[in-house]
């Protein structure tokens, strides 16, 4: 078992230097970064300019080629480059080419049937209706376009400025339409530890022999060109064997068809603005948990909302706030002590994100860990505006209702009333979600919507995901409610809002640097 690990180690990194160092890396010592969404305006002169980055391109392991120009995270600084399927067809991708690409990301994010629907296919899949309906985004709908996007890492600020300024220094052919800047912290705008739970990667560690087979995950599911947790190779687009494509390598199985898709692969990029006041302000209201205060009561429903305390300890296993569990320990747990969702329950975002070992139907906890497996995500995503003081707001909400001001009149208010409430014009804050799949439909559309979206998860039956879903099903059923199981009576709670509003989002293909020179030839 030792060789087979070790082998599938020197795999990945015998193709290190050819696969963006985003897929492997988080940057975590990188605290400054920036997204550049651009347009292509002139073809030609955007290939020269995307043609001159590629050295600077950071990979998993830096080439000879890549120290020269001292780039990559252990310089300071990284830049990775992805395209939209637009970009790549004004980047000049033959449509013969682009037809090789998987359906979701040809479609993109905001994907329209051209009949005569009145509902975009995709909006419904991931629910991106109502507010979060793409006609109100920032960028990524048909009036806002993009074509690629330039990720941009440094130690700081200062650093970062000084790195854009040299990516753009010979910037032709190319507009950047928006530029979205990131917050550095380990805490997400709720105020919960972020990127607690990331999968194991095959062959990333050469430790991996040391860990049970079942925590790790087969780098296919991340990176095209590996074999995935089905043991196949997931869809990649190629091109037929040409003069251009001599340093591409064949499909498996293919003589004619060269691997575009080799050691790239997609990211998913949604902009998701949080309502933290308006979270906090429910928790604090609405709460029917125990706790010896006030703010331990409305910190205890966020945490049966979330999966986790604070500070990233699983509910699942700490169901009390005083319970120590070591940092290297909170994801070290499973659902097969807490299978009625006494501790966690059934619709936190956690356990609908990753449900685990939680049983599906008629399946038993190591098939369900399979299952789940299968539609794991690596995110890479960074939080964006400023922090609030989160038990600050807290205690203010908690005198607030102490005093019967600013508090919900009437808990059990009307849904319609909760679901239509006015945005207010406030300094947006959010998440810049970033996500690494190489099958967008089986992973990513397939856990917002099978498992969040939808009303019908494990047990429940009129709920969906508290922090991300919208509250009005695909099939139109108004889904307010949020339960908790308890030892004898359940806490249900009703009329809760949308605590997030997607601003922006599209389909990304991150390819390998020996495709990204074939596109940009």
């Amino acid at each position: 078992m030792k060789s087979k690990f070790v082998q599938e180690f020197k795999d990945v990194s015998r193709k290190g230097s050819d696969m963006q160092a985003l897929i492997a890396k988080g940057y975590k010592d990188l605290l400054a970064a920036r997204y550049l969404l651009l347009t292509i305006d002139d073809s030609t002169k955007a290939r020269k300019f995307l043609a001159g980055l590629i050295d600077l391109v950071s990979c998993k392991d830096n080439s000879p080629e890549s120290e020269a120009v001292q780039t990559g995270p252990r310089f300071g600084r990284a830049l990775n480059i992805a395209f939209t399927a637009s970009g790549l067809q004004e980047l000049g991708l033959s449509p013969s080419v682009m037809d090789t690409f998987s359906r979701e990301f040809q479609e993109g994010m905001t994907y329209m049937h051209s009949g005569n629907d009145t509902q975009r296919e995709r909006s419904i899949l991931l629910g991106d209706r109502g507010r979060n309906d793409p006609a109100n985004w920032h960028w990524g709908n048909e009036a806002k376009p993009v074509h690629g996007i330039l990720l941009l890492y440094a130690t700081e600020k200062m650093a970062l400025d000084l790195w854009q300024k040299k990516i753009l220094a010979n910037c032709g052919g190319i507009t950047i339409k928006y530029l979205e800047e990131t917050s550095p912290a380990p805490f997400e705008h709720f105020g919960f530890m972020d990127g607690v739970s990331q999968p194991i990667v095959k062959g990333f560690s050469k430790s991996d022999d040391k860990r049970p087979p079942a925590e790790l995950v087969n780098a296919g599911e991340f990176i095209l060109g590996f074999k995935n947790e089905y043991d196949n190779y997931s869809p990649s687009p190629y091109v037929t064997d040409d003069n251009h494509a001599s340093a591409l390598v064949y499909l498996p199985g293919h003589s004619d068809k060269k691997n575009l898709g080799r050691n790239g692969t997609y990211l998913v990029f949604r902009q998701i603005e949080q309502h933290v006041e308006e979270f906090w302000r429910y928790m604090v209201n609405a709460t029917k948990e125990d706790g010896p205060t006030p703010k331990d009561q409305a910190e205890k429903l966020a945490a049966k909302m979330v999966g986790r305390w604070r500070d990233g300890r699983p509910i699942s296993i700490c169901p009390d706030q005083d319970k120590h569990l070591s940092a290297m320990d909170h994801n070290k747990f499973k659902y097969e002590d807490d299978g009625a969702g006494k501790n966690c329950p059934f619709g936190a975002h956690i356990r609908r994100m990753n449900p685990r070992d939680q049983t599906h139907a008629g399946r038993d906890a190591s098939m369900s860990l399979e299952i789940s497996n299968k539609h794991r995500m690596i995110r890479r995503g960074r939080n964006y505006g400023e922090f609030m003081d989160i038990d600050k707001l807290i205690e203010t909400f908690v005198k607030a209702k102490e005093s019967n001001e600013n508090s919900i009149n009437d808990p059990e208010a009307t849904a319609n009333e909760c679901k239509e409430a006015p945005r207010v014009s406030k300094p947006e804050r959010g998440l810049h979600f970033i996500c690494v799949v190489s099958d967008i439909s089986r992973q990513f559309e397939f856990v917002q919507n099978v498992w969040g979206n939808t009303p019908c998860f494990a047990a429940l039956t009129n709920e969906v995901d508290p922090l991300i879903s919208p509250r009005k099903t695909s099939r139109d059923k108004e889904c307010h409610e949020f339960t908790a199981p308890q030892e004898k009576l359940r806490n249900r709670y009703k009329n809760v809002p949308e605590f997030t509003t997607v601003i922006g989002g599209q389909y990304f293909f991150m390819p390998g640097k020996d495709a990204l020179r074939y596109i940009l030839r």
